[in-house]
């Protein structure tokens, strides 16, 4: 279920950060990482973040409760059609033969991702780099 000591099909909780912090909405989180006091540690559940209702015991606490976590597909559904010069502009997801790696690309040369290992890597680093330039239609959401 993880390549590389990275859980496939979902974001780890660095890269949940990562969006939240270049501006991702909270909302179009379809899952969520929930701190387990039993383990001291996070474990993922498909409940979506904005669902959870944090106990009063554990309110008290320095440990945030609940922190969002997107599925691939999610991710996906979130890649805008982006306008340039009049014409809608798509994403694709790509796996070239000449490197076997993963790529989210604009076909009109707007921006192209680096190439990872994971496709769910391409389509995060996509998102950031749409939400830092202004790309991102938070109405889309």
């Amino acid at each position: 279920m993880e390549q590389n000591n990275r859980p496939l099909g979902w974001t780890t909780l660095e890269e949940s950060k990562q969006l939240v912090e270049a501006g991702l909405p909270i909302e179009t989180a379809d899952m969520s990482y929930k701190w387990d006091f039993d383990d001291s540690r996070y474990v993922i559940a498909t409940t979506p973040a904005k669902n959870w209702r944090a106990p009063k015991y554990a309110e008290s606490t320095k440990i945030k409760q609940v922190l969002p976590c997107w599925s691939l597909g999610a991710l996906i559904n979130l890649l805008p059609e982006v306008l340039m010069d009049g014409i809608r502009c798509y994403p694709v997801i790509r796996k070239p033969i000449y490197t076997g790696q993963w790529q989210v690309a604009y076909i009109n040369g707007l921006y192209e991702t680096h190439h990872y290992e994971t496709s769910i890597e391409a389509v995060i680093e996509m998102l950031i780099w749409l939400l830092n330039n202004k790309f991102y239609e938070q109405e889309k959401c």
